[in-house]
């Protein structure tokens, strides 16, 4: 599978000169889907983004039982694959307290179980080379996402919550965390390293004043935008050359960062603040702070959709919207009522469709969660199509999709003190 013809390195080469590149080493299959999905980005046969699949409708064909706590996932849609970090008793059998679930996002069949020393915090993808990245408080290790095989371990300094990503064109991992010393007059203090995608090895490491929170990547520029909350005051953006190392400025935003993601057809850059009801826009070019967008109360999590350039924020109040962006304007476009407590969102470009996960609320004398749903929304116009509800037994905690198999991936905590999490499966073409 990962022998790959003369023709078939020359075809890759030639995708390198016209977007973001594929590395010599990975296999046939992946290098022709890759060429697919590049010509659909560049004015090939697609799916029309304001149109649903065949049926209409999106709904769960299957909730898989997974052996343990679920943390965060990631998918590989080239593979077809979802990899899901999972921490609790139930794992004993696998040599291990914390594990790495893969399992096929078409079927849901659970293909491996990879035991971990240690919970893994955070999961980025290399669709390129196939890896799957996993960040524990001590250590970065890389998977095959085909096989599910362990690559190589990086050993790192002690970080609180790591968070990564990937900068398939440098073919470099970014990690940050704060830092484990807990003595009481230690200052907040960030760590942030960058390894070698192929080889793990440690190449750079940046102190940063705060703890940070979260991480994005523009390969075009190669820059890394590390939000960072400080214990007082205004948060910050740490921009650093994905290559050397360096860090290039920082920027001041309003309140405490939490999530950020990168927009790199209109290079900008979105920082979501859980405490204002804004959302800071940066040039990714330059890092100059280019405006502030109004969105709802206490938001949380945003995704781009770049084929049509809107950026999706979801404000976590009591009863949750949606506030839709102009990814190159930053302007307020509208803003679409969903369910209690949303938790996570998730584009699915092929179909035009966002996925918004509803957490709902405990209902404590029937120790069951009431409203967990998921609201999916049409991206073009902003409207809500429908809201799916979601198992009383669980609370849902985040969403993946692969848009190639067609799917939407649900994961979710138990609601009561059980010591089991689950993965509801939606079909997003019927």
């Amino acid at each position: 599978m990962r022998d790959v013809t003369a023709t078939v390195r020359h075809t890759i080469r030639v995708l390198i000169t016209t977007v973001n590149g594929v590395r010599d080493n990975v296999g046939a299959h992946r290098a022709l889907v890759l060429s697919a999905l590049l010509v659909g980005l560049l004015g090939g046969q697609t799916r029309d983004a304001s149109r649903p699949g065949p049926g209409g409708g999106t709904t769960i064909i299957r909730t898989v039982l997974l052996h343990g706590i679920p943390e965060v996932i990631a998918v590989d849609t080239i593979v077809g694959r979802a990899f899901i970090a999972v921490s609790g008793a139930t794992l004993a059998t696998t040599g291990g307290v914390s594990a790495i679930i893969a399992l096929n996002t078409r079927t849901g069949v659970i293909l491996r179980t990879i035991p971990l020393r240690e919970p893994a915090h955070a999961l980025a993808v290399d669709t390129q080379a196939g890896v799957i990245f996993a960040a524990t408080a001590h250590s970065v290790t890389a998977l095959d996402a085909q096989t599910g095989a362990m690559l190589h371990t990086t050993a790192i300094p002690a970080l609180v919550n790591p968070t990564l990503a990937v900068d398939e064109q440098a073919s470099r991992v970014i990690v940050a965390g704060s830092s484990a010393d807990t003595s009481p007059y230690a200052p907040l203090r960030g760590t942030t390293l960058i390894l070698d995608t192929r080889s793990g090895a440690r190449l750079h490491k940046v102190t940063l004043r705060g703890g940070p929170t979260s991480v994005a990547v523009d390969a075009r520029t190669a820059r890394a935008f590390v939000s960072v909350a400080p214990l007082k005051g205004n948060g910050y953006i740490a921009v650093l050359d994905s290559v050397s190392g360096r860090l290039v400025q920082t920027r001041s935003v309003t309140g405490t960062p939490k999530r950020i993601a990168v927009d790199t057809r209109t290079a900008r850059v979105f920082v979501v603040d859980g405490e204002a009801a804004e959302v800071s826009v940066l040039d990714a070019r330059s890092g100059i702070l280019v405006g502030t967008a109004p969105v709802g109360a206490e938001p949380w999590a945003l995704a781009v959709d770049e084929r049509i350039g809107r950026v999706f924020v979801v404000n976590q109040a009591r009863r949750s919207t949606v506030s839709e962006l102009d990814a190159a304007s930053g302007r307020l476009l509208r803003t679409v009522e969903v369910g209690e407590n949303a938790v996570a969102v998730a584009m699915d470009a092929t179909t035009g469709r966002v996925f918004v996960v509803n957490g709902g609320a405990l209902h404590t004398s029937a120790n069951m969660n009431l409203g967990a749903s998921v609201s999916e929304l049409d991206a073009v116009s902003g409207r809500l199509l429908r809201t799916i509800p979601l198992s009383t037994a669980f609370f849902p905690r985040s969403v993946a999709v692969d848009e190639r198999a067609g799917r939407a991936l649900v994961v979710s905590v138990p609601s009561a003190s059980g010591t089991a999490g689950a993965v509801t499966i939606l079909d997003t073409m019927r």
